[in-house]
């Protein structure tokens, strides 16, 4: 479930999909997707995740991967 309210993004996922690691890449709106995935510390721990919205960034993606 992906909810945007004042500012912010959150997401959560199934309580059996914990042990999953959030992902997340920021590129430029030209650029667009990529391969350059990062960890989100402590993600595959919990099965939520909450970021305030930065309008400075062109695009962001998420993923959830093992």
């Amino acid at each position: 479930i992906t909810v945007v309210s004042g500012g912010l993004l959150t997401m959560s996922w199934p309580a059996a999909w914990t042990g999953l690691h959030l992902q997340v890449q920021t590129n430029t709106l030209a650029q667009g997707l990529g391969t350059n995935w990062v960890n989100i510390a402590g993600s595959d721990a919990v099965n939520g995740y909450t970021n305030t919205i930065d309008k400075a960034n062109g695009s962001v993606f998420y993923r959830l991967a093992p």
